[in-house]
């Protein structure tokens, strides 16, 4: 089953008070490090779904060899 991920929502970086860049540079590397983790669970997805493929085509293939061999 797959898991559904929600993504909070963040005020924008113009939020911040002008000049203070901290607030905007945590702001950015809060978004940052929210994309990183996204984009490792899609990679992670990926992975998985990948590797499910490949076993269906082994499962496939060697379900197959026997119905080949008797059609000779």
């Amino acid at each position: 089953m797959q898991s559904v991920h929600h993504f909070h929502l963040h005020p924008p970086l113009s939020s911040c008070h002008e000049g203070n860049a901290d607030c905007r540079d945590d702001a950015l590397q809060t978004r940052t490090n929210e994309v990183t983790d996204a984009l490792r669970r899609t990679t992670q997805t990926m992975q998985t779904e990948l590797e499910r493929s490949v076993l269906s085509v082994q499962m496939l293939g060697q379900s197959s060899v026997p119905s080949l061999l008797r059609l000779q």
